[in-house]
């Protein structure tokens, strides 16, 4: 019989620390305007994502027929205790 075996090659390379902050100060800099700038173009875009769920369920709402817009009048009296006949006695 033959027993498997398996063999994982993983390449890597290293990087030492000074490469890596040398690295990050001259390809990822961002000025405080662009993130700033970045942040509002974020936030109107979930801010309009938002709202437009809003006028959907606006207008789910509008069409559906069991909710009936305006004024009611609503009993507040029990159904069943209507019906049935109280004995007073003094």
């Amino acid at each position: 019989m033959f027993q498997k075996f398996y063999l994982v090659v993983m390449l890597v390379e290293t990087t030492t620390i000074d490469a890596i902050i040398r690295n990050l100060k001259t390809n990822s800099y961002k000025s405080a305007a662009d993130i700033q700038q970045q942040s509002r173009l974020l936030n109107l875009a979930v801010f309009c994502v938002l709202w437009v769920n809003v006028l959907q369920v606006a207008q789910e709402v509008n069409e559906d027929d069991d909710i009936v817009p305006g004024p009611q009048t609503m009993s507040l009296k029990c159904p069943v205790c209507r019906h049935v006949p109280f004995e007073t006695t003094f």
